[in-house]
């Protein structure tokens, strides 16, 4: 486990396959560069990314962040999973592109890694056992990625996560992308879900939220009126401005002047 400061972390290629885990409790804007793919994500918590096989990975990350490295001998996974090494490789190839997010994988991982703290050797049934999980695991998050189940709504802790999640990001460019892998869902289905959910589009929903910041920091604090647009994720004050006189039908500038310290 490593906490390490914003920056760019090249790694060259090793014959393991290496989980990325975001182990802090807040969602991290990064640039993966691996063979499969080159993406912007959001690295959530107990979200995944990967380092292929034989292959170097560069991710470029904006915040400070704690990450659980899990570097695994691809033939002892294949060899765990019932499949040869190259087609469980290919089933996982899905994962590889975009990353993924699974609380039960998170826990597997977290699990071996005190084990093995606690222990110079915890065990050849334990090791075997956590092996069959982690496989079982990535093979149905890749499943699903490819054929992902539609679900209609949210349940209750995916929207604490997403409405935690956005607020997380404010000051970032979110994107529908970004929120559908917080959750697992596919674009589409992650749309019609939160409009049935949360009453108003994604975009609309964002937009109160960086809103309702914005007020409250014109409020509450002496910071500039641009400094604020930008913590609040628009992309200039005119842009604010704009945005919430059309919402309130005042200007930023004379709501502090009303509400202000």
């Amino acid at each position: 486990m490593a906490r390490q400061p914003a920056g760019d972390y090249p790694d060259p290629p090793t014959p393991e396959l290496v989980i990325i885990q975001n182990v802090g409790s807040t969602a991290i804007p990064a640039d993966f560069d691996n063979t499969a793919a080159r993406y912007r994500a959001t690295w959530i918590p107990d979200g995944f990314d990967f380092k292929v096989p034989e292959a170097s990975l560069e991710v470029t990350v904006d915040r400070g962040h704690a990450g659980l490295f899990t570097a695994i001998d691809p033939a002892r996974l294949a060899a765990h999973s019932g499949l040869e090494q190259k087609h469980l490789l290919d089933n996982l190839e899905p994962l590889f592109a975009r990353g993924a997010r699974d609380p039960m994988l998170a826990a597997i991982l977290r699990n071996l890694f005190d084990e093995m703290g606690r222990k110079d050797d915890p065990g050849t049934l334990f090791t075997e056992g956590a092996l069959c999980l982690i496989a079982a695991r990535l093979l149905r998050l890749a499943s699903q990625t490819k054929s992902p189940r539609s679900r209609k709504n949210f349940s209750d802790k995916e929207k604490a996560i997403l409405a935690e999640t956005i607020d997380d990001l404010l000051d970032t460019d979110l994107s529908v992308e970004t929120l559908a892998l917080v959750v697992n869902r596919p674009v589409a289905d992650f749309f019609r879900a939160f409009k049935s959910c949360f009453n108003e589009t994604p975009h609309a929903f964002v937009l109160g939220r960086r809103i309702a910041r914005a007020r409250s920091m014109l409020a509450e604090t002496d910071e500039p009126i641009a400094s604020i647009a930008y913590a609040c994720g628009f992309s200039s004050q005119q842009h604010m401005t704009n945005s919430f006189t059309a919402k309130l039908g005042t200007s930023p500038a004379r709501y502090r002047k009303e509400f202000g310290p």
